[in-house]
């Protein structure tokens, strides 16, 4: 039998209180932001099976927060929060919910573009966000976090600008520009939206994902307003853009690594490895075909070395994606390679990656 605490609680009820003690008075206190604001953010729910606020206080996989764009209900959230992309229901601030149809989405920013099936009346009702940029401001700058965890429950954070916007690379070579924020991520605003003290959406809250959490020190990362506009405007209009392939995975070439193995340049792209078949192998293109272990680090050599593109310089694979993202599936790429200290000129035809 369950120990009683104080007033006659057992020890689990005990503690679900607690919880709430502490939970409740931080989220009404931050539940208070302007109207607009509030009315600018919906809650997704894209999981099958549904759970009261009592069971949990964090929100169950497959919600998130979503921002409204415009006046034909479009929003945007991220895309990795939704486990049934097209089975999602919108609450929206009046509480009301409403289906949501599936728009598309965006690999290299983690977008997903969604639209409201809800009748002109129950748009009317909403406010979509006010798009804006923080490019050239110097911080600090005071922000604020505005999310939609839970049906009904809007909270609200306030923090800053940490660093001007700058540019990551993720894992598979695609770059985007993303807001440094004293905003530590948390399921609670994941998709949230991000303002400035004039009202205006900056940024959306996003996953920076399990292994750059810790790196970033309690810090978050948020997609600008400048980004999220030029994506979905796209997406909504057109549909996904396609996206030239290369068919092949890349390395940096840095001058360290250059001296360290005697290469003919300080820096480049190595072609590590080539998809089977890909537009890359059918065009002529060497990847590495051996490994080299220097300090418990293996390091591919022998591949490829990418030194310019269609005549522009390639220092690093940044340059190589500013070309690339000009291209379309079908147009053709001019790479100026070194292969075993000579120069040669490869032409590849793109594909279009799935």
């Amino acid at each position: 039998m369950a120990s009683n605490g104080p007033y006659g609680l057992s020890t689990a009820r005990l503690l679900v209180v607690l919880i709430l003690l502490v939970w409740l008075p931080w989220a009404r206190a931050a539940s208070q932001p302007p109207r607009g604001l509030a009315c600018s953010v919906v809650h997704l729910n894209s999981s099958q099976g549904r759970r009261g606020p009592d069971r949990a206080v964090l929100p169950p996989a497959g919600s998130c927060t979503g921002i409204l764009l415009d006046d034909a209900g479009h929003l945007v959230a991220p895309l990795s929060c939704l486990l049934h992309r097209f089975e999602v229901v919108a609450t929206l601030c009046d509480s009301s919910s409403w289906p949501v149809r599936f728009v598309g989405s965006d690999r290299d920013t983690g977008m997903a573009v969604l639209q409201l099936r809800a009748p002109p009346s129950a748009l009317l009702k909403v406010h979509p966000a006010i798009l804006g940029t923080l490019e050239g401001v110097v911080p600090p700058v005071p922000l604020q976090v505005v999310a939609m965890p839970r049906p009904g429950w809007v909270v609200s954070h306030h923090g800053e600008l940490a660093a001007p916007p700058w540019t990551v690379r993720s894992s598979d070579g695609a770059e985007r520009r993303v807001i440094y924020t004293t905003f530590p991520w948390s399921p609670l605003i994941n998709g949230g939206l991000v303002a400035d003290s004039s009202g205006r959406a900056v940024g959306m809250v996003v996953d920076p994902g399990p292994d750059l959490r810790g790196a970033l020190g309690g810090f978050g990362l948020a997609l600008p307003g400048g980004l999220i506009q030029s994506v979905a405007s796209t997406i909504i209009s057109r549909g996904p853009a396609p996206r030239p392939w290369l068919g092949a995975d890349f390395m940096d070439i840095t001058p360290t690594l250059a001296s360290l193995f005697d290469l003919p340049v300080k820096q480049g792209v190595m072609v590590v490895k080539l998809a089977p078949h890909g537009p890359g192998e059918r065009a002529g293109l060497m990847a590495s075909r051996r490994w080299v272990v220097v300090g418990g680090v293996r390091y591919p050599v022998g591949g490829d070395i990418i030194v310019a593109a269609d005549g522009h310089p390639v220092h690093r694979l940044a340059d190589l994606l500013e070309v690339l993202r000009a291209k379309a599936p079908g147009d053709r790429i001019r790479l100026r390679v070194m292969r075993q200290g000579r120069r040669r000129l490869i032409t590849v035809k793109l594909g279009r990656r799935q």
